[in-house]
Order: structure tokens, then sequence, then C-alpha cells
């Protein structure tokens, strides 16, 4: 799968269209970076928590890994651009609505550990929280008087607003379209989520079958 999306890059790149992924919490880093300016930029740890709710037949199991764990990566990526993961550092466990996974990543010459945890659930509260280091943010979308959707995200008595997640996604795609800016999650970030999210789900199930 990973060559596949490497090729589709390849394509896109060739033919000059744009290619991009829609994990739209990317824009959430975004938002995280300014709520919370003095975030290291060399973190020691990131951590993500990512719930929803369960729908009929909906995910379970490792398809609940595939399903919401782009997200948290996405935020990882943004946040840590140039991570990769440490072979055999996954420590995760992946049960039938829940999954919490540890793991290392290198970027440059430092090493931060991830924790993440994902689930999905039948009734509220649906967690959502990320952050590097101590410093841990909930975030979230809710609408205005008006009925309008934002984002937002809070870290003890500080928060901040911003534009709903899904439309800044879709409209840095319609700009880098037009040749304005590049995508929220270019085709390389892409490949990147998708290898981070494959290699470690593989370790997590060779790791729960080892004796």
């Amino acid at each position: 799968m990973v060559a596949e999306a490497q090729a589709l890059a390849q394509a896109a790149d060739e033919r000059g269209v744009v290619l991009a992924l829609n994990t739209q919490y990317a824009a959430a880093a975004e938002a995280y970076r300014q709520l919370v300016p003095e975030a290291p930029a060399t973190p020691k740890r990131f951590a993500a928590e990512m719930t929803s709710k369960v729908k009929t037949p909906g995910p379970r199991g490792r398809d609940i890994w595939l399903d919401l764990m782009p997200h948290p990566l996405s935020i990882l990526l943004a946040l840590v651009p140039h991570a990769r993961l440490v072979p055999g550092s996954v420590r995760a466990t992946i049960d039938h609505t829940e999954s919490n996974a540890e793991f290392d990543v290198a970027a440059g010459d430092h090493t931060c550990r991830v924790q993440v945890r994902l689930a999905k659930l039948p009734e509220p509260p649906f967690a959502r929280h990320f952050g590097v280091d101590e410093l841990v943010a909930e975030v979230g979308t809710s609408p205005d008087a008006e009925g309008v959707y934002h984002g937002f995200l809070r870290l003890g008595e500080r928060e901040r607003m911003c534009d709903d997640f899904m439309k800044t996604s879709i409209g840095r795609f319609c700009a880098a379209v037009r040749g304005e800016c590049r995508p929220l999650v270019d085709a390389e970030t892409a490949v990147r989520n998708l290898e981070l999210l494959l290699t470690t789900l593989a370790e997590a199930e060779h790791g729960a079958a080892s004796p």
C-alpha cells in the first residue's frame, strides 16, 4: 500500500496536479502553536487521544486503529515534521473498542515518545486531546450562535478559536489548486502518514502475537 501511495504521489507530481490527504486535524496543530507558543520544537513527548461515536456496524479492533490513527499522526507530523519510527519501539494493545499505543520517533538528533489512545464509544463524552511534553490541550469543534461550526483548543484558562478544521483543510486544498499555497497535508506527508500508520499497526499486532 505504501508503494502504491508513493506511485500515486509521483504520478501527481509528474502531471502537475495537486494531491492531498484530508486529515483535517493537522489544522489544529497550527492553532496549537499559536495557543502554546512556548511548546518546544523538539519535544520529548507527544500525547494524543482521539475518540468518537461508534456506529453499527462500526469499526472494531484493528479497524478503529485504521479509522482514527491517521488524525493523531497528522498532528504529530505537523508538530514534528521529520519524525520517523524507531523500529522495535511499538508497545500497544488493540481491543474491541479501544487501542492504546506507545512508540518512539526520531527527528534529527532527538527522540520523542508518542502515546496515543483511540476509542469508539457508544455515548459521550468523546475526548480529544493532543500536545507535547506536559502541554496537552483539549481540541474539538462547536457551533456558534448562528450554527456555524468552529474549531477550538483549550489548555487551562487559555482558549483559541479558529475556523472549522475541515473548512481549513478544504479551503487550503482549493487554494493549492489555484497555485496560492501548499495543501494542509501534501502528498509527501500523506505517504509518511500511511507508512507510520501501517508500520506501527504491524509491529503492534506482531507484538501481541508473540509469546
